[in-house]
This record gives C-alpha cells, structure tokens and sequence, in this order.
C-alpha cells in the first residue's frame, strides 16, 4: 500500500500571496477569516490535509479525503456579486489546463465531472478591517484508499479511472493563479468577460430543475442566464422565476458530497 504524501508547499511556484500549509484545522475559510483580521495580504491563502470543522453552503458539513483531495481558502478584496459564478469558472480553466480533464458547473457553482460532485464553493464576505471576501475551494484530486464511513452520496475524482495520481501541486497553484487572475478581469471587465465560457460549462441549462432557499421551492425548465448569472426557472405554466441564489437539485445522482 502506497503511504499518503502530504502536499508539499515548496512545490507551488509563484503564488500572488502567501501560502499557509496546514497539516489539520478546524476550517480553512475561519483562518482565512482570522488572517484577515491580523492584516494578511490580499491572494493569501491557507491550505488543509484535513478540517474538522469544514462547512459547505448553507451551513452543511464539508468532508474532505485527506492526502488525496485539496481544501483551501484564498482571501480576495470586495469583488461583484457575480465572483461565485466567476471562481466556479476558474477551476474548470484551471483543471482542463493542468490534467486535461473536462468539468461542468451546476449552478450556481458546484463542480462535477461525468455527472457527479467532484468539488464546492464557498464564498464569504466581511467588513473589517476591510470590505473583502474569503473564496474557500474543496476539490477531490485522486481516489481515496477507503471510502469515509457514513459517505451516503455520490461522488467522483479528478483522477478516477487514470492510472496514476495527479499532481495535487500543479491543480492548487493553477486554480489559486487562474481565479487570482480572474478575479482581476472581472473587475475591470465584468461578468460578460465570462458569461460566454459559464454558459458552455453550466450543465444545469436545459435540464427541469428544483430551485430552493430557505423559504422558496420551485421547479421548471433551467432555460437561460441573465447578464447578472441569475437562473431563469420556467414553469410549466409559462411563467418565468428568476433564481439569483439558493441551490437547484436536477437528474442524476447528484449530491452534497465530498469535498463539502
């Protein structure tokens, strides 16, 4: 049996900020959020084996496969609305550059390969001790061992079905360079510098979806984006619901899995 080898940091290559390893902490996004407030740079990012306290959307718990997946949070300045959308876009580019492998987005920013979650979002913004956001990512990279007990979803890798793991160095500083980068553009150009590749990526679009928050649940035909990312839900009365947030559920085993 092949032993776990823990991310080696040095391996990174240039990076627009600082890069803290941590081998286990409770949540990346709350160090981030702890860094920021000790005045860590903007593009400072923090990186965990394992989390014992990681959170998804929502408030869900966040599983991760130690040694074989990535969790990470990078801290950005305020950025539009629009940046989920924009840093769901970001790891598609970065993964097709790095390994050749193709992901989709179920919008608004849940990653999946083949139809199944292989990766999540989670943006969270603050206001001291200066408007910002911290971007936390969790991807899974190569199958793990043995499978997590109590893992009731279903789920997929980056590097399922190759014959040897993937480089989890080259996929976190390609994701972390790419969203940096992006992250610029949209400020200078705006979502429409994007719009066209979300659209092409977004495999929830054409699909009869549930949209749902915490007080709304509604379903219908996902049938376009607005200039904003907002998902227009028809109804099969003609009626048209314009989602700008909250989560959709559509075909297939889709669900809230590992990394969460």
């Amino acid at each position: 049996m092949i032993a776990p080898r823990a991310l080696n940091p040095h391996a990174l290559g240039p990076l627009p900020g600082p890069l803290t390893y941590l081998p286990e902490t409770d949540s990346t996004n709350t160090q981030a959020r702890l860094g920021a407030l000790a005045g860590a740079p903007w593009g400072s990012v923090w990186v965990a084996e394992a989390q014992t306290a990681g959170r998804g959307r929502d408030g869900r718990q966040w599983q991760t496969f130690p040694y074989d997946s990535l969790a990470f949070s990078i801290l950005l300045p305020a950025l539009p609305p629009t940046l989920p959308l924009v840093a769901s876009l970001s790891v598609v580019r970065a993964v097709k550059a790095v390994t050749g492998r193709g992901l989709q987005i179920k919008w608004p920013n849940d990653l999946r390969r083949q139809g199944l979650k292989v990766g999540g979002i989670l943006t969270e913004g603050f206001r001291q001790p200066q408007p910002g956001l911290v971007v936390g990512i969790g991807l899974n990279i190569n199958p793990p061992a043995t499978t997590p007990e109590g893992l009731e979803f279903h789920y997929t890798t980056l590097g399922t079905g190759l014959p040897q793991p993937l480089p989890r160095e080259e996929v976190l500083a390609a994701i972390i360079n790419q969203l940096w980068a992006d992250s610029q553009v949209l400020v200078q150009q705006g979502f429409g510098a994007f719009y066209d590749d979300y659209v092409a990526a977004c495999d929830s679009l054409g699909q009869t979806v549930t949209w749902r928050t915490a007080t709304h649940q509604v379903s219908g035909l996902a049938a376009g984006l607005d200039a904003s990312g907002a998902l227009s839900l028809r109804q099969p009365d003609g009626t048209v619901v314009l989602c700008r947030a909250g989560d959709i559920i559509q075909p297939g085993p889709d669900g809230e899995g590992a990394p969460r």
